[in-house]
């Protein structure tokens, strides 16, 4: 079979700098039953954890917790990994709307056997159908002989659960960012929320912001790679900084309008930005400030390169090398 020699050069190319990389997997399970998790109830509770396959089904079984039981994941080795995601899928039939003291759903993760849990996100909402959620772990949850993970269901009346499955820990490879949907940053929670077009090819980008209390969230920053100019507009009560003077020392937009934790009830806001042209989403650095409290995260935003093509310094030398095996290619078929 002949090849043309301009598809050979195509073929070859497309070896080169197509991206190959992807997520290392650290630990999943799909609930075709509950194996090694550890489960849960409060005492003369009758709530259980099991895995079931009723409807509404997604992709065969999954886990299912009542009343007040919860899930446990112990003995998850992320030694030798720099960066630790926690993704799964989430379904519960809670009342609509709850409240804070009811029909709650935590997701909690801590390093080693012993020790308080941290809480990655606080589910109260109803939530018919299944939703994916991902959280990147803090920078102690690497390296670690052991972490732990538990999914937990608490104050649900008997006839509401909440379900999860596809739960999967992986370590990102550079280059190759796993899109970050939460994230708790210092005790406040920033989420992504979307990312959209307007009719002018503007990209919108927007996230809802939750307060810690004890201190409450003074004002948060996310990172921006692009010029001043680039940035259209941002919400209300926000301003935008390039120099990195923002206390968390991050250059790009800083969110300024303050927050209140009243009667230990935290504020939620949403917040968004406008920025000139479509970017690609990765994960980008943000940083809160709360009282003499600073920390830094990562969540979804925009970067200014696509994070599936490798960077011209990396495919420059190999594909030279290529153009000069086409070329011998080309004269063999001239002889």
């Amino acid at each position: 079979m002949k090849i043309g020699w301009m598809a050979f050069t195509a073929i070859l190319i497309f070896a080169v700098v197509s991206p190959a990389a992807s997520a290392a997997v650290v630990f999943e399970d799909d609930f075709s039953d509950l194996g090694d998790w550890k489960t849960y109830r409060i005492s003369g509770i009758h709530g259980k954890a099991e895995t079931s396959d009723v409807l509404p089904i997604h992709d065969g079984s999954y886990a299912k917790m009542t009343e007040k039981a919860w899930i446990r994941k112990e003995k998850i080795d992320t030694s030798g990994y720099e960066n630790i995601y926690l993704s799964c899928y989430i379904r519960t039939n809670f009342q609509s709307p709850s409240t804070a003291d009811r029909d709650k759903l935590q997701i909690e993760w801590r390093v080693g056997k012993s020790g308080d849990f941290e809480q990655l996100e606080t589910i109260i909402e109803w939530a018919p159908d299944w939703t994916p959620m991902k959280w990147h772990l803090p920078s102690e949850a690497c390296d670690k002989e052991e972490i732990q993970i538990q999914f937990k269901l608490e104050n649900c009346e008997a006839a509401n659960f909440a379900c999860v499955d596809d739960v999967l820990v992986t370590d990102t490879p550079t280059g190759a960012p796993i899109p970050i949907s939460a994230v708790d940053v210092g005790g406040h929670k920033i989420r992504f929320v979307s990312h959209t077009t307007d009719i002018g090819g503007n990209s919108i980008w927007t996230y809802e912001v939750t307060t810690g209390c004890s201190p409450s969230l003074s004002h948060w920053s996310i990172a921006w790679c692009g010029e001043k100019d680039d940035i259209l507009y941002v919400s209300e009560g926000s301003e935008y900084h390039t120099d990195g003077y923002n206390n968390v020392d991050i250059t790009g937009i800083k969110f300024d309008r303050g927050y209140e934790c009243s009667m230990g009830t935290p504020e939620t806001s949403t917040i968004w930005f406008k920025l000139k042209g479509d970017w690609h989403e990765g994960s980008v650095l943000i940083g809160t400030k709360a009282g003499h409290n600073e920390a830094t995260g990562y969540v979804t935003g925009p970067v200014c390169t696509d994070p599936g093509i490798p960077e011209f310094t990396t495919i420059a030398i190999p594909v030279a090398a290529l153009l000069g095996l086409v070329a011998f290619y080309r004269r063999k078929q001239k002889k």
